[in-house]
């Protein structure tokens, strides 16, 4: 096998082993949380079920937050790309779409 398929074979199960624990970790720790303040408290299986909702609402944020960064490594924004937009227009559309006034007709 060569180096660089050898390299993206560990960096493929690196990033599974992550997310992996990303999703199972949360599940985990707010379901037994739950489970102990419902037999503490009595309200079984209402603090569980939060602990559940919580624990889908915290891995769901630390997913899209991982997948924002592995997007933005993988495609690395120049500073000379992040105004190519307004290249695209025409040079009337431009000054319309910059301050909403239509430029002056000459």
């Amino acid at each position: 096998m060569a180096t660089s398929s050898r390299r993206l074979l560990w960096q493929a199960l690196s990033l599974a082993w992550e997310l992996g624990y990303t999703i199972a970790l949360p599940l985990v720790l707010f379901a037994l949380a739950g489970r102990w303040a419902d037999k503490a408290l009595g309200t079984k299986p209402w603090l569980f079920l939060t602990g559940v909702v919580i624990a889908i609402v915290s891995t769901s944020f630390l997913l899209v937050r991982k997948f924002s960064r592995l997007m933005r490594d993988m495609n690395p924004v120049r500073t000379s790309d992040k105004d190519t937009s307004q290249d695209v227009l025409p040079p009337s559309s431009k000054n319309s779409r910059s301050n909403g006034v239509n430029p002056p007709k000459s």
